[in-house]
């Protein structure tokens, strides 16, 4: 397969890597896909998020190997908060080859290599719940959301300046800053304030596409938005577009709903729609838009084999030609299945599972790499947030990872050396992510994997890091602006 793989195109998905492969070899990747793909629970080393739910995470193409957290509520039910619950607006980092939780610190607008004290930025979004995020190469669009009401105990869905979505752009590296969209409207176009709506990049077009979700009375939407960022570096205002359906049919109105993009189409599946009386029933049916910018129409998929049952609030991500769901609310339970559709032959897989799966709703899945998908929170069968977080790859079964011990801190500018008496590697000083200097000492045991702090200010290292002037104090290669 890698010598074949080798004529395939490659293309950048959603912010991550996919191949995609030729027809001829859908048959040959069909048997490679019954080694059982499972999730595991992950044990992340350290302190970490609040548990929450009806967040977002996303990863960039300039940050491997890492997952970025937004945001997020926890509590009952965010429409009644008078039992008391918290927004938040946090930003958060998941090392997936560490396995460590970090906050992301914010340089403020005033920072400089005189102060080295960068600090939460001034211009943030409003703390949020049940937004959509996607990111493209290494920014992140991040749109729409309902804080709390303190007048009302309710919700209050959150608008620009214009009435409209509010929407901001992050930038993790090299200084993670917030920054508000942009997008100017003309003639009162653009998406209106909505919650639990759906927001995906897709790639062929270079467009992000928004659909659906719910607006402040409550009504569901179908209505679907494009627009393109690359003509951000030439002119900062520009415009939501209208999708462009020349059909007569659409999906009905829904929102908890999942989208994917592939081959320059917008897929949309599952979510809750009305049943033609008062309530909302969880869906399992999919459509597809392609051409949304010039001749578009909308088409329910018809799927060859059984479809798995309606769902919405799930997990969902895609690799290559196969787009994944897992959890979800059904119309009477909190469901713990995961399923596999082949976009080719438009065929559903259950994907084997276990008692220990993971089991919730309203959590947000992305991938480090394109083996490997990360869960974290959701709201757990019983309503309350939960803070777990779990891992979905290729090649493990159901297994139980523990921490290897404490960890230093990311850092550059720091020293390492290897102690060969003891099958050490030892890293000491340097400067981290939000660069302050560091004054401690660490050890890897090769042979164990474990790393031990031998001095510093954590409570889990031997001893406290030495005063001047014995010792040298903290210090790291000097910083740039």
């Amino acid at each position: 397969l890698s010598a074949i793989s080798s004529t395939c195109r490659r293309f950048s998905l959603m912010g991550k890597q996919c191949v995609d492969f030729v027809l001829i070899m859908v048959c040959l990747l069909e048997m490679a896909s019954t080694i059982p793909l499972q999730w595991e629970q992950v044990r992340p080393i350290g302190d970490g998020p609040a548990a929450r739910y009806s967040h977002c995470t996303v990863t960039f193409t300039s940050s491997q190997g890492m997952v970025y957290l937004f945001g997020g509520f926890s509590g009952l039910s965010p429409m009644d908060c008078s039992s008391g619950c918290t927004f938040y607006n946090d930003v958060w980092l998941y090392d997936a080859p560490a396995q460590g939780w970090e906050e992301v610190a914010f340089a403020s607008s005033e920072a400089n290599c005189s102060t080295n004290t960068p600090s939460k930025e001034s211009k943030s979004p409003t703390k949020r719940a049940e937004h959509a995020m996607a990111s493209h190469g290494s920014g992140a669009l991040m749109c729409g959301g309902f804080t709390s009401n303190s007048t009302s105990g309710g919700i209050t869905l959150i608008q620009d300046q214009f009435g409209l979505i509010d929407c901001w752009w992050l930038f993790p590296i090299p200084n993670a800053a917030w920054y508000p969209s942009g997008i100017k409207t003309f003639q009162s176009s653009g998406p209106s304030p909505r919650y639990s709506h759906s927001l995906v990049f897709e790639p062929s077009f270079q467009k992000y596409l928004l659909f659906g979700g719910r607006d402040a009375t409550f009504s569901m939407l179908n209505d679907c938005w494009q627009f393109d960022p690359t003509i951000l570096s030439s002119d900062p205002a520009f415009q939501w577009l209208p999708c462009v359906n020349t059909g007569v049919i659409a999906p009905s109105p829904r929102f908890g709903h999942g989208a994917a993009v592939f081959r320059g189409a917008l897929y949309i599946l599952g979510g809750y729609a009305s049943d033609g009386l008062s309530g909302a029933v969880a869906q399992n049916d999919m459509w597809t838009l392609a051409d949304y910018a010039g001749n578009g129409s909308w088409e329910q998929v018809m799927p060859a084999s059984a479809s798995p049952q309606g769902r919405a609030y799930f997990g969902w991500w895609q690799t290559g030609f196969f787009l994944y769901v897992a959890g979800g609310e059904g119309t009477s339970e909190t469901l713990q299945d995961t399923w596999s559709f082949n976009f080719f032959t438009k065929v559903w897989s259950p994907v084997s599972s276990k008692d220990a799966t993971l089991q919730g709703s309203r959590f947000s899945v992305a991938m480090p790499d394109s083996r490997t998908a990360v869960s974290f929170g959701g709201k757990a069968a019983k309503g309350v947030a939960m803070g777990k977080l779990f891992a979905f790859a290729a090649d493990n079964g159901w297994t139980l990872l523990l921490p290897a011990g404490d960890r230093p801190s990311r850092r550059s500018g720091h020293v390492a050396a290897y102690d060969g008496t003891s099958n050490r590697m030892i890293v000491a000083l340097g400067m981290d992510a939000r660069h302050s200097f560091l004054a401690d000492i660490w050890a890897l045991d090769l042979a164990s994997n474990m790393w031990s702090c031998l001095a510093g200010e954590s409570t889990t290292c031997a001893r406290r890091p030495v005063p001047p002037p014995a010792g040298p104090g903290p210090f790291g290669f000097p910083a740039s602006c």
